[in-house]
């Protein structure tokens, strides 16, 4: 038989194997060398649809190597052909994260990454199907579901935890994962954390972390879909370990915690990342107690941007209320009455009361906190 013909009839037949809902047995006519190949993908096409067929598939091309150019798209395309191909663009519009991509949320322990990896992980939930693989445990999530639920008013999301933390470098356990995942279709599968999915893996050899991604690109191309990497910056601030997660990633957005409010974003002059050129991106927000259920929990909300050294312009909403609040005494008053009266955190008052003293709006005496005369005229300014 012309062997381009039997090329043709097998990159068809496998295609259909790993895309289609039906199959028909192979013809072993056109097969040719491939036919054995071709029954055991139809074989486990009959045991376990598409989901079977691809981890047939992918042990089939370990034990024959030479199979593997049966699925590879062309390595030549015409440059006339270009504007055919797919555009990247973001899976959803509150977050910079891009479709069928490799994207990177980084920060500091205990700055909130989990917090906003499922807030992004309702939002999709909401269109479509997230995996969550929760790598620090279950412990906690079940409070911050149901008050993200209350707080957004959803009542039906396709989101799934994912009780352990994957070994994305265990090709078994990588393959499983996959298999479990064919029929769920998912639009996003979020890795937390990348420590706790890579375990023994030395972060700082670009080796190493080049597997890391390598497995992932794996994960993401078998299943169709985008892949969310949590993961840690060193004491520098830095992203931690070797460069190549940030070389391989298609966006990073770098989340901080300052004063009770997190900051995200995209933008490279931070540690950001914004591969596909769309607008750079930043955002505020804060973490919230909320009761939900009977749950104690805690939701992502949107907050005001950081004030560093206010000013009459750039007063923030929490120190004009602490202005306003001052104002009405003459001979102070203590923090304790400031926090009962505009009712935040203890930490975020104090906070605030520091820069407000530093700017010369208020001082303290008596133990109690005076407004200046420079603090009514910011005042007076902001309104």
């Amino acid at each position: 038989m012309n062997q381009q013909i039997e090329m043709g009839y097998t990159k068809d037949y496998i295609k259909r194997a790993l895309s289609s809902e039906r199959l028909e047995e192979p013809d072993n006519s056109k097969a040719n060398g491939t036919s054995e190949a071709l029954y055991g993908l139809f074989i486990a096409h009959q045991s376990g649809g598409t989901s079977g067929a691809r981890l047939a598939w992918a042990t089939l091309k370990k034990m024959r190597p030479e199979l593997g150019d049966y699925d590879k798209e062309p390595l030549l395309i015409h440059a006339d052909e270009l504007r055919f191909l797919s555009t990247p663009i973001y899976l959803l519009t509150s977050y910079p994260i891009y479709t069928k991509a490799f994207n990177v949320l980084v920060g500091k322990s205990g700055s909130g990454k989990s917090f906003t990896a499922l807030d992004v992980a309702g939002r999709v939930a909401t269109d479509a199907t997230c995996i969550y693989i929760a790598g620090e445990g279950l412990a906690g999530y079940a409070a911050r579901w149901e008050a993200w639920k209350k707080y957004h008013e959803v009542v039906q999301a396709e989101l799934y935890f994912y009780r352990e933390a994957l070994q994305v470098l265990n090709e078994i356990e990588l393959m499983q994962f996959i298999g479990m995942l064919e029929q769920h279709k998912p639009s996003l599968v979020i890795i937390d954390t990348m420590a706790r999915s890579a375990v023994g893996m030395d972060e700082n050899s670009a080796r190493d972390v080049g597997q890391f991604v390598a497995a992932v690109d794996r994960l993401r191309v078998a299943l169709d879909c985008a892949i969310l990497v949590v993961h840690h910056t060193g004491k520098s601030g830095d992203m931690r370990g070797s460069t190549a997660l940030y070389a391989a990633s298609d966006t990073v957005i770098v989340q901080s915690l300052n004063d009770g409010v997190i900051k995200l974003t995209n933008n490279p002059d931070f540690g950001g990342k914004n591969k596909h050129g769309q607008s750079d991106f930043e955002a505020f927000c804060r973490i919230m107690s909320f009761t939900a259920n009977g749950f104690e929990g805690a939701v992502l909300v949107e907050s005001e941007k950081i004030i560093s050294t206010p000013s009459a312009n750039t007063l923030s909403n929490y120190q004009q209320k602490i202005l306003e609040v001052l104002e009405g005494y003459e001979t102070g008053i203590s923090a304790q009455v400031v926090i009962d009266a505009i009712g935040v955190s203890r930490s975020t008052v104090y906070s605030n009361l520091k820069k407000l003293m530093k700017a010369n709006y208020i001082v303290y005496q008596d133990e109690r906190y005076i407004i200046t005369a420079e603090g009514t005229e910011a005042l007076l300014g902001g309104e």
